[in-house]
């Protein structure tokens, strides 16, 4: 074994020599240096040496985050590897007995070594633990991240309750799953809970996720196609291999309806999971191996001419009777709904199934039912959308609905013939009579409780997007619900015909972030989906409004002029082409008073609908979407210059009086308006910037098409345009890409294609001319994200952060020499989700905003 030491000072990690540590493994002196400090390895003979033996437990310190691992083994080859911690951490030299490994952030770090010797044959492993404690406060050079306080939104898809009336989960569409714990939401998706194979970001939703009845440690989810298990109640996931892989996507049409897990109530390890393609997938020894149940049909799905998937359906859904009694070590009736195909239920645990529902008289789609404590069965049946209520009782169906599109069903636990029933907007109806009868109750109000997300309680819930409710089991007449921005609890009897919400979710921060800006002197201003402006008055206290009104809409892109650092402009439309009855579809105007209060423009540009008559917007008769999302600018000159970029590849707009009226920018070359410069609303794309220093100057990025593709440059407002290069900037850069000009530095730009499948290795790129030439930013690329803050020292250089991957490592980046050289910030808040959008703060040095994809955003702070 090996003793550790740290001591203050200098040294060179050359000191070392694997082959002298390899010739004489009981004797080993090695040094790593750090910023601060230098890790020492002391070796001394202690004991029989084991065939591989990884050396003993180290703890450190942060700011030095490198330690050697000195192994010994007398096998004649060998591997390092991770399996378990936090994400990222960086092994030198995996096949060396000893190896530095720099660790990116407080935690607890296993490392394993394998040996082997000729033919491969494996002769022994051992496994080392690092634990890195976090800095003392205020130390220099380690970053320390935050939760940007905005709270909630999203859409929370799912929930359940434990039957102890204490345990109980969340799943969202966006990004994760939630556990209530120490009064509040907990994210249980995290770099140190996943697989150690599996820490990378993607940002994905969870299907489904539940708490065995039985065990309140055991957790099952059904994530990112995968099945997991946790017996530590989320702390650390298991995958089970023998599932192997079930499509599955979070944010489908059918993520509000139906159980894709159901536990045995009586037994942990009975699980059965409703998968979307491959049928009902039963295990019972807690997710190990697993069998296909036979019976129960793929639900339906619905094919194109050309025989191509056009729908998927709402897959299987299955739940447990508790009242069916029992057989042997399981609970006896389990009731299985394929969509399109009816209902089957079982009474002896799954060894047989009857098919009870086909549609005829009786529920063909089984949308969300529900079990009352005396057997009967409740089920949404959505046919058509119609969503109506029937009944199972005796072995009788029978249609109770009060009204057609209802959405879920919940029955008090502790009376059979009380139910409640919502529709997809939240209005709610009552029977206490099992269905004979109902009572209409009046539209839900809202409010919010101390300590929860201020805004819920002020933002227009005039439609309450419902998922799931359910009864408390253990408080009389309290009520959860999962709904579009967040949790939410009711106390409800049977005189009160009020339902009134309050907000019950905090630690969840779920929105999706299309842009942050943390302008000169101001404070942060995000844009997100559905809930379009938040203007960040602390960082750590939510905003009690957004804007630009209290309806649903959204906003993809903000801007903010060198003129007015307090003129900001944003483009805000709503993505659902439905509503116009709602609130204005397009919103988008400016703000003058850095993003608390806002101005809708006085009027919008007007397409040429018979150009392009393809667009999607104009066939499928969307009017009122006429010139939508995209990208905006403002002039560094004045705040009345601004050029609209919008979705749909339309041509721009600019104009030089703020909005009062629009002029079409037409390219030279450009031939019956065919621009492919942004072609899809839902795309993280910005590719439209504003010179910070040279007046009524914009640059704007057409990434396909031969007549106009390439970067183009006005310097009067938009009126006139010329082509400065030609081509693309690089590879890939027709989907997320992001174009963006350096504050205080005339005619600097950066560029990056964004996120993609696979992420090809694509470096950021850089020109100082205004978008003529172009060279690679040395030692960066994939990079998701990027954005500018503060320099180091006045007069500087601003300080470029990015989110990408530098030495083989994906992460938060920062550099103050222009990209010369970079330093990093780890990833921030232990998450895995992917980054959207960044930006630096002018106003504090060493100070980052980050968005993501659906998680909210976070700040970042490193001296």
């Amino acid at each position: 074994m090996i003793s550790i030491r740290s001591i203050t000072g200098s040294a060179s990690i050359s000191a070392f020599s694997a082959a002298a540590l390899a010739a004489n493994p009981a004797t080993v002196a090695t040094a790593v240096a750090t910023a601060a400090t230098v890790v020492v390895v002391a070796a001394a003979s202690v004991g029989a040496f084991k065939p591989t033996d990884a050396g003993p437990d180290q703890s450190i310190t942060l700011p030095d985050n490198r330690v050697v691992l000195s192994a010994r083994s007398n096998g004649t080859r060998v591997e390092w590897r991770q399996i378990g911690g936090p994400v990222g951490a960086i092994i030198a030299s995996p096949t060396s007995l000893a190896t530095s490994v720099t660790l990116p952030r407080a935690g607890t770090y296993t490392f394993e070594i394998w040996s082997r010797k000729v033919a491969d044959k494996v002769i022994g492993s051992d496994r080392v633990r690092i634990t890195v404690r976090p800095a003392p406060a205020g130390t220099p050079g380690v970053p320390v991240w935050k939760p940007l306080a905005i709270g909630a939104g999203g859409f929370i898809t799912g929930i359940d309750l434990h039957r102890d009336g204490i345990e109980r989960v969340i799943r969202t569409d966006t990004y994760g799953a939630y556990l209530w714990a120490n009064d509040k939401w907990n994210q249980l998706v995290t770099a140190t809970s996943m697989p150690a194979d599996e820490r990378l970001p993607n940002g994905g939703g969870v299907t489904d996720v539940v708490i065995s009845p039985t065990n309140t440690q055991r957790l099952y989810m059904y994530y990112n196609s995968r099945f997991y298990r946790s017996d530590n109640k989320g702390a650390s996931w298991t995958r089970s291999a023998g599932f192997g892989e079930s499509a599955a996507n979070a944010n489908d049409d059918y993520r509000t309806g139906s159980y894709k897990i159901a536990v045995d109530p009586i037994n942990a390890d009975i699980v059965y999971v409703g998968t979307r393609d491959d049928g009902l997938r039963r295990s019972s020894d807690g997710g190990v191996t697993w069998t296909t149940v036979g019976e129960i049909p793929v639900g339906l799905h619905r094919f194109d001419a050309q025989g191509r998937v056009t729908d998927t359906g709402g897959g299987i859904s299955v739940f447990f009777d508790p009242a069916g009694g029992r057989t042997g070590s399981q609970t006896s009736v389990v009731y299985a709904s394929s969509w399109g195909n009816g209902i089957w239920r079982s009474a002896n645990g799954g060894g047989g199934w009857v098919k009870i529902a086909d549609g005829n008289n009786s529920p063909i789609q089984g949308w969300r039912s529900e079990i009352a404590s005396d057997g009967t069965l409740f089920a949404i049946d959505k046919p058509n959308g119609s969503g109506a209520v029937w009944r199972y009782r005796g072995g009788v169906w029978t249609n109770v609905s009060p009204a057609n599109n209802l959405q879920t069903v919940t029955i008090d636990p502790t009376n059979p013939n009380r139910v409640y029933v919502f529709s997809g907007s939240g209005e709610p109806w009552r029977t206490v009579d099992g269905g004979a009868t109902w009572t209409r109750l009046d539209t839900p109000g809202v409010r919010t409780a101390a300590g929860d997300v201020t805004w819920h309680a002020w933002t227009s819930e005039d439609f309450f997007s419902t998922a799931q409710v359910h009864f408390d089991p253990k408080i009389p007449g309290k009520i959860w619900i999962a709904q579009g921005i967040g949790v939410w609890t009711a106390q409800v009897d049977d005189t009160t015909r009020k339902v009134t919400w309050q907000a019950t979710s905090r630690g969840v921060e779920q929105l999706v972030i299309n842009d942050i800006i943390a302008p000169p002197g101001g404070q942060p201003v995000t844009a997100a989906w559905d809930r379009a402006i938040f203007y960040s008055e602390s960082l750590n206290q939510f905003p009690a409004t957004h804007g630009p009104a209290f309806n649903f809409n959204s906003a993809w892109d903000l801007d903010w002029s060198p003129a007015n650092p307090r003129f900001i402009v944003a483009n805000t439309s709503d993505h659902r082409y439905c509503c116009t009855d709602q609130g204005d579809p397009t919103q988008a105007g400016w703000s003058i008073d850095g993003g608390k209060n806002w101005t809708t423009f006085a009027s919008f540009p007007q397409i040429d609908t018979s150009i392009n008559p393809d667009n999607p917007t104009i066939r499928l008769g969307f009017p009122q979407q006429r010139f939508g999302f995209g990208d905006i600018a403002v002039a560094a000159n004045t705040i009345d210059n601004i050029i609209w970029l919008p979705s749909w590849n339309r041509q721009p707009a600019y104009t030089l009086n703020r909005g009062a009226s629009w002029s079409i920018v037409r390219l030279p070359g450009e031939v019956n308006g065919e621009y492919n410069s942004h072609f899809a609303n839902f795309l993280n794309r910005k590719v439209l910037a504003a010179d910070r220093v040279l007046p009524s100057t914009f640059y704007y990025y057409n990434a396909a098409g031969t007549n106009i593709q390439g970067v183009w440059r006005t310097s009067d407002g938009g009126k006139s345009w010329a082509r400065l290069f030609v081509g693309e900037i690089t590879n890939f850069s027709v989907f997320n890409a992001t174009l963006n000009s350096v504050p205080g530095k005339a005619g600097h730009l950066f560029f990056t294609p964004g996120p993609l499948s696979g992420d090809p290795d694509v470096p950021l790129r850089r020109s100082v001319d205004g978008g003529a030439t172009w060279t690679d930013v040395p030692g960066i690329s994939r990079v998701h994200a990027f954005g500018f803050g503060k320099p180091k020292v006045a007069g500087g250089y601003p300080t470029i952060f990015a989110a990408g991957t530098v030495n083989g490592q994906y992460g938060i980046y920062r550099s103050t020499d222009e990209g010369a050289s970079w330093q990093s910030m780890g990833f921030p808040n232990n998450s895995l989700d992917t980054v959207r959008t960044i930006d630096g703060d002018k106003n504090v040095f060493g100070r980052v905003f980050v968005g993501f994809a659906g998680s909210g955003a976070t700040y970042g702070t490193m001296n």
